[in-house]
């Protein structure tokens, strides 16, 4: 029986909360495991369930004024870098990684690692220009998730990056689970 996946990470936005990073459920060579609160949420780096070539989520950029406003911006996978002027003040920046990807197959266990979630405050005393990219998903048949970041181009430094989750492998009746990003 595949093992259920962790629960994400609950993250408050316009007042609700939000499930980010949930690890996946395990394929088992007779019953799947359920992923956690979170895992099939698009656009949350959540892991991918254990079943065959099932890819993992994309990530996600959210900023909000601190604390948190009733409007986020809300940026989601597109496959570019986008550029946003931030006014002065503060900032909460919530950032996912997206998951890598699961090959599955006649049973193992494996399943694709999830991306890493970042939560940060950011001030600034001037408008700044930032750049960002949403990582995309790892998909079929073991691929990496991506990484999701945040630059700041008016002062020529990185902000954030959130790395994201490894994909699985599938060999036979057994299986290695994609790495979960990390620190």
């Amino acid at each position: 029986v595949g093992g259920n996946g962790g629960d994400g990470r609950p993250v408050p936005i316009s007042g609700s909360i939000v499930y980010y990073g949930a690890g996946g459920g395990g394929n088992g060579f007779y019953t799947r495991g359920v992923g956690g609160l979170g895992a099939y949420v698009e656009n949350s780096g959540s892991g991918s369930a254990g079943d065959s070539y099932n890819s993992g989520k994309s990530g996600i950029v959210i900023i909000s004024e601190a604390p948190v406003s009733l409007l986020p911006y809300v940026f989601t996978y597109s496959g570019t870098i986008g550029s946003f002027t931030l006014a002065p003040g503060t900032y909460k920046f919530t950032i996912a990684g997206g998951s890598g990807s699961c090959v599955g197959g006649g049973g193992g266990g494996a399943i694709g690692g999830y991306g890493m979630i970042l939560v940060c405050t950011y001030t600034i005393a001037t408008s700044v220009t930032i750049n960002y990219i949403v990582a995309g998903a790892g998909e079929g048949y073991g691929g990496g998730g991506g990484g999701s970041y945040v630059f700041d181009v008016t002062n020529s430094q990185w902000l954030f990056v959130a790395g994201g989750g490894g994909g699985s492998i599938f060999s036979g009746n057994y299986g290695s689970s994609g790495l979960n990003a990390r620190d």
